[in-house]
């Protein structure tokens, strides 16, 4: 069963496990600096980049307008659903905001 680590930017979590070489990792927005800091490489960035600050410009990234009506981490899901995998694991989903 394919697996993605969907990974946003919200505090104080820890993956407890590390994503399989198979597995996709989605960083979603502000959890791109989460997973640098940590030396994993998402396969994809999704998000309007307004957590993070700035827009990355390496791997592949899939820029988003700020008004919209999903959130980052539901356009993050949907591109993992959209690439086979059957289980996510979402981390950091909040933000660290609860809006």
């Amino acid at each position: 069963m394919k697996t993605a680590f969907l990974i946003g930017a919200g505090e104080g979590f820890s993956l407890g496990v590390v994503p399989k070489k198979e597995d996709f990792v989605v960083a979603v927005d502000g959890g791109l600096a989460w997973c640098e800091s940590r030396g994993i490489v998402p396969h994809l960035t999704v998000g309007d980049f307004d957590s993070l600050s700035y827009v990355p410009k390496s791997g592949i990234v899939r820029r988003l307008p700020v008004e919209k009506d999903d959130t980052d981490m539901r356009v993050a899901a949907t591109e993992a659903l959209a690439e086979g995998c059957k289980l996510l694991h979402l981390f950091g989903g909040t933000g660290g905001r609860a809006d």
